[in-house]
């Protein structure tokens, strides 16, 4: 049965010109603690469900249609489709029951758990930091949104303040990526009144790799990825249709697509226990450098690199594996089998799968994860007993206890006689299944018990001692019993329960004495400073059970492994880097275990699979994972600054402060960036929250510490508002990794987050953009003018030609650039490059072009494209002179490039343009002329067709616009160049 919100909103819907099939309902599942859409008789197939008349669909139009929002948006000129959308959204809400949409806003959810609604401790628990790294950005980018955002709220007539906020923003950004319905040629999607009441309904499994069996295909229904709704722009009307019969009582699923639960949580706010087309990926740092050469040589992203849900590696995966296993030789003369998905030979397949194993073994000596199944039985059974301990998660070779050992429960002396669980342990009536080591040696009867337990080995239950240092199972261990207190830390003997620096420096004497490295490091307090720079994540942590001492203790000892208890928190920190002694890097991770059976659910247990350093390889302990931060210990114990240092440097005040106090901090100048320094993200840091009074000299000197700063770019927004982010360029990548170990340090009070500025994804897909001329999936594209079609480029006349024989070389693919080409299509453009000079050899002229690469903006960005003309002998001589003159009046300088091969060649581009903008003049010899287009530098859209046309001897035509003909005499130029060419296609060799 229908609520009465939800039965309001379908006769709504009816009253606006809509439908809604009479034998489905809203109603709350008895299975799960949500409403879905069910259906209360029999369905056949392909019935409408629902229809949505365009009129009561939320969107970019009906945002527009409203005079104020399409007033005050039309005015920022950098507004996107969502903002514009969000604005809309609130400000109806706003309205409240005056809203034309009040039946169906009512209807919506008042929260969400998408990525940019969860809070910092929420992300902060996602055991994978991919899924960390990438819920983190989604929220930043709400947050950003939402400056933009605010600035066209606040101008809104009769808006209530609380839907100005950010936290109104977020849930309308919510709103709109967890239920908005697929429109074509809109990038937000529609809101669809009762229609976005169904729950998503997962597709079949993808077609994956099947290690040893290839033949499987494709599963033969064709489920659209859009979802079961379309847009019928003939009847203004968006149908909801059953894609087979539903039984009665069978709930009514959507689906819109395939999507991973990382991509399901960041955009919906759910996940799916289980998922076929869910994936984990694998970081490509953890392969070794033959597989990362053939994934760069692939050109391969992170999110290629995988491990599907069927536990199979992703194509492009097995592609590169296949391929590393290779030779050069072999690779030449078998790489058309690998790019096909076909194995070339026993010997290799067994290689390629060697490769693989080692990155995984990699990957999972470095995870701490658990799976949820094993979380959930422990936290429901705290007193589980060991045999089902050591069955659910083992088999194991040891357990290590940390914290308090003896039950809190007993109250009475140290050297009281002992009464509880473990004397069933000493009678003989219960064996551990598992040789156990514990610290944590006081409380109740704990004198008399370890005196009985080391009398009685056999019971396999052992205490460390007060400190020091021993090898089980192969692993050097270090431990440290008791807890930190100040009186007791400076007597001269130790106290039962406390250590004293004597204790500490003893332990501290055996690490410096052992040979190798540390495994593990066994504390029952928390080090003091294990939760500085990691943002949010501990700050519940008590601060009173962290200590100075074992800090210290920590970073002498840099263990792989630092385990502690007496907190009642669980704290898995992200790994962090210890200093290096002589003998390289390498990072520890630090776990904080809860009490057993905690009311709060804290986990209190934790497997690991640990093979000793001495028997890694270097490569595998000396890997850092990304997310890896500084040491948290260093330079840091007993340093703290007053709060005249803070407000000397500028900090921002805080909400507890006194208001009616609050100063306005100088705000530094916008930092643009030097034109003489080419741009390379590969020695590029990206930092955010940069304070605003941080002026590019303090910058320049705070990371003049990693290296030699080269280049500092900090813009302003629309607002004039100096953004809180920046990019820095150093001289090395070296120096970049430096610097990106400043990670979470702080620069006059605010703490920077640091990431190599070539982790941001950065737009330059290769799959095609609607509404691009070069395109040619797109309906409007030219094809009457393309002459040749290979297998990655297509040659075609210009639309408004020089000549008659100016044609366009472009990918077929949507790259920026010829630099973004993978090398099969390098050598491709090489080939055709080849026989249009050849072509033109045969008519008396000499071959010129040039390509242009600027990021813009509309449709999509720029496609690359190659102009190429035909000029006489006489008149192409001339070319490297026109283009240098021509350069000269606009201050431009040309740097030459001898001729090569198209790899050489590219790989000089890189080095002279990094990853900038820049205008590359080609010669007749082959040779070429390249300029970096600097930011901020003005470079005319027709400079190449200007120099072209006036070499040609029609400087009129430099104009495009001014050369179109009819679409016959298109067709007739194009034929009359394909036979001409046909020769010298390569198509046709």
């Amino acid at each position: 049965m229908e609520d009465d919100a939800t039965e309001r909103l379908r006769q709504w819907c009816v009253e606006q010109g809509g439908s809604v099939h009479r034998d489905i309902c809203v109603t709350r599942l008895s299975s799960a603690a949500y409403r879905g859409i069910v259906a209360v008789r029999d369905i056949k197939s392909s019935d409408i469900l629902v229809s949505i008349p365009a009129s009561i669909l939320i969107g970019k139009e009906s945002a527009l249609r409203d005079a104020e929002v399409a007033a005050l948006t039309g005015h920022a000129a950098c507004v996107t489709d969502a903002q514009l959308v969000a604005i809309h959204l609130l400000r109806e809400c706003s309205k409240g029951s005056r809203s034309f949409w009040y039946p169906y806003i009512k209807t919506l959810p008042r929260s969400y758990t998408t990525a940019c609604s969860l809070t910092d401790d929420e992300i902060s628990q996602l055991q994978v930091p991919v899924a960390q790294r990438a819920i983190f950005s989604a929220k930043e980018e709400a947050v950003s949104s939402y400056n933009l955002g605010y600035a066209i709220l606040s101008k809104i007539k009769g808006m209530d303040k609380k839907f100005r906020t950010l936290k109104a923003w977020t849930w309308a950004l919510s709103t709109l990526s967890s239920r908005t319905m697929y429109m074509e040629g809109d990038t937000v999607g529609v809101l669809t009144p009762y229609g976005d009441l169904h729950n998503y309904g997962c597709p079949p499994p993808p077609f994956t790799l099947n290690i040893g069996d290839l033949k499987n295909r494709e599963p033969s229904e064709d489920y659209a990825l859009h979802g079961d709704g379309y847009f019928d722009a003939s009847k203004s009307m968006y149908y909801l249709c059953t894609r087979s019969a539903l039984r009665q009582g069978q709930e009514v699923l959507l689906c819109y697509g395939r999507h991973t639960n990382l991509h399901l949580l960041e955009y919906y706010g759910f996940c799916l226990e289980e998922n076929p087309h869910d994936t984990a990926p694998l970081p490509i740092d953890y392969f070794c450098d033959t597989v990362q050469q053939q994934l760069s040589c692939l050109g391969l992203a992170d999110t290629d690199v995988y491990i599907a849900y069927n536990g199979n590696p992703s194509f492009e995966l097995m592609r590169a594996l296949r391929l590393a296993s290779l030779n050069s030789l072999e690779r030449k003369k078998y790489a058309f089998k690998v790019l096909n998905d076909e194995a070339v030979d026993g010997v290799s397949e067994k290689k390629a799968y060697q490769f693989l194993e080692q990155a995984l073994r990699c990957v999972l000596d470095q995870s701490t994860m658990t799976r949820i199944e094993h979380d959930m039985q422990l936290l429901e059974n705290p007193h589980v007993t060991e045999g089902l301990l050591h069955a659910s998660h083992g088999p194991f070779d040891v357990l290590f206890c940390v914290g308090r050992f003896f039950e809190p429960s007993l109250e009475g002396a140290d050297d009281a006689e002992y009464a509880g669980q473990l004397e069933a342990y000493l009678e003989g009536s219960k064996v551990a299944p598992v040789p156990t080591y514990f610290i944590g040696g006081f409380g109740h009867g704990s004198r008399y018990m370890i005196d009985k337990l080391s009398q009685n080995p056999s019971c396999a239950i052992h205490y460390l001692g007060r400190g020091g240092l021993a090898t089980i199972k192969g692993l050097q261990v270090a431990f440290l019993d008791g807890l930190y207190n100040a009186a007791a830390f400076g007597a001269d003997e130790d106290s039962h329960m406390y250590y004293s620096k004597a204790a500490v420096e003893k332990v501290k004497k055996a690490i410096m004495g052992m040979e190798g490295d540390l495994d593990v490091l066994l504390t029952n307090d928390w080090p003091e400073g294990v939760t500085r720079g990691v943002g949010g994540a501990g700050k519940d942590v008590i601060s009173s059970h962290l200590s100075g001492p074992v800090a210290d203790l920590a970073l002498l000892a840099r263990p792989r492994y630092h385990v502690a208890g007496t907190n009642t928190k669980n704290f898995a920190r992200v790994p962090y880097i210890n200093e290096d002694k002589g003998t390289g890097r390498h990072i520890t991770r630090f776990l904080g275990m809860g009490h057993v059976g905690n009311a709060e659910k804290q986990k209190w247990i934790q497997a690991l699979g640990l093979v000793p350093c001495e028997q890694m390889e270097p490569d595998q302990f000396k890997a850092i994972p990304p997310e890896s931060t500084k040491c948290p210990y260093s330079g840091f114990h007993g340093r703290k600054r007053d709060a005249d240092e803070r407000s000397s440097q500028g900090e921002q005040p805080w909400r507890w402060q006194d208001a009616t106090k609050k100063q306005k901090l100088p705000v530094a100048a916008p930092s643009l960036g030097r034109q003489d320094v080419v741009k390379d993200r590969s020695k590029t840091i990206f930092v955010r929250n940069v304070p605003f009074a941080a002026t590019e000299e303090e910058l320049i000197t705070y990371f003049s510490t990693a290296g030699k700063v080269v280049d500092v770019v900090r813009k302003a927004n629309t607002d004039g508002k100096l953004n809180t982010y920046c990019h820095i360029q150093f001289s090395t990548k070296e120096e970049m990794d430096k610097a990106c170990q400043l990670n979470e340090q702080e620069l006059m009070g605010r703490q920077l987050f640091i990431e190599p500025a070539a982790l941001q994804k950065r737009k330059r897909d290769a799959a095609p953009v609607e509404g691009c001329w070069f395109c040619l999936s797109n309906p409007n594209a030219d094809v009457n003018l393309v002459c040749s079609i290979g297998q990655e480029l297509y040659v075609a006349l210009d639309k408004g030609a020089i000549t008659k024989s100016h044609v366009l070389l472009v990918p077929v693919e949507h790259h920026a650039c010829s630099l973004d080409l993978p090398t099969s299509a390098m050598d491709e453009m090489a080939r055709y490059l080849s026989a249009l000079s050849s072509f033109f050899a045969s008519q008396g002229k000499a071959m010129v072009g040039f390509e242009r690469f600027m990021r813009l903006r509309k449709s999509g960005g720029n496609h690359c494209h190659i102009n190429i003309v035909g000029l006489p002998l006489k008149d192409a001589d001339d070319a490297r002179q026109a283009f240098v003159d021509a350069g000269r009046k606009l201050g431009h300088t040309f740097t030459p490039i001898g001729k090569a091969d198209m790899q050489t060649t590219v790989d000089t581009m890189k080095d002279i343009v990094g990853e900038g903008e820049y205008f590359c003049a080609i010669l007749p010899d082959g040779s070429r002329l390249i300029h970096p287009i600097a930011y901020g530098e003005r470079h005319p859209l027709s400079f190449g067709r200007e120099v072209l046309a006036s070499l040609a001897k029609v400087p009129g035509r430099a104009d495009w616009k001014l050369c179109k003909v009819s679409e016959q005499e298109e067709v007739e130029n194009t034929e009359e160049f394909k036979t001409n060419f046909k020769p010298y296609d390569i198509m046709f060799e």
